[in-house]
C-alpha cells in the first residue's frame, strides 16, 4: 500500500475520532521494500519516513505496532533505535519494570518465535531466519530480542506446538 493511501486512512481515522494508528501487517519491516535488493532486508528510509509522517500527525496520540519478524532487528540494529526514538513516546503501553523509557512505555509487536528446534525450522519456516539459515534460528531469536528489549521492544511471541514430526 503506498504511503499516501496510509496516510490518508490515518487522517480518515483521526477525523472519525480514532487517535491511537496500528498498521495491519503481517511484517512491519517489508513496507516499503526496494526491488533491488531482496524483501528480507528492511527499507530504513522508508519505514523511518512513514513512521515519522504518522507519529507527527496532529491528533494521532498513540501507535501501537502489529506484526514483524525478529531477523530485520540483526540485519538492521540501528533501524529499531531510531523505530524507537519515533515511536515509543506514542506508544500507549507501559510496563515499568522493564522498560528504561522515562514513562515506562513499550513497543509490542507481535512476532512468531515457532519454534526453537533448528531442525524444525528448517521443516516448517526456512525462510523465516532470513538473510541467515535456518541453522542459526536460535541465536537469530536471542539476539534479535537482545536488540529489541535494549530498544525497549517487548514482543508478544507465538509458538506451534504440535507441528507434523515435532
Amino acid at each position: 500500500v503506498p504511503k499516501d493511501r496510509i496516510m490518508k486512512a490515518v487522517a480518515a481515522n483521526v477525523a472519525a475520532g480514532n487517535s491511537q494508528v496500528s498498521l495491519a501487517t503481517e511484517d512491519m519491516f517489508i513496507w516499503g521494500f526496494n526491488e533491488s535488493q531482496p524483501f528480507f532486508f528492511p527499507n530504513r528510509n522508508a519505514l523511518l519516513d512513514l513512521h515519522q509522517s504518522i507519529a507527527e500527525y496532529p491528533g494521532v496520540k498513540h501507535i501501537t505496532l502489529s506484526h514483524a519478524t525478529i531477523a530485520p532487528a540483526v540485519v538492521d540494529p540501528a533501524l529499531i533505535k531510531e523505530l524507537s526514538e519515533i515511536l515509543l513516546d506514542k506508544s500507549p503501553i507501559r510496563m515499568p519494570n522493564v522498560s528504561t523509557h522515562p514513562e515506562g512505555r513499550t513497543l509490542n509487536p507481535l512476532i512468531g518465535l515457532e519454534t526453537g528446534s533448528v531442525r524444525m525450522a528448517r521443516k516448517i519456516m526456512a525462510g523465516k531466519s532470513l538473510p541467515f539459515e535456518a541453522e542459526h534460528w536460535p541465536s537469530v531469536v536471542v539476539n534479535g530480542l537482545m536488540i529489541l528489549n535494549r530498544n525497549n521492544w517487548i514482543p508478544v511471541m507465538t509458538l506451534i506446538v504440535g507441528a507434523p514430526g515435532e
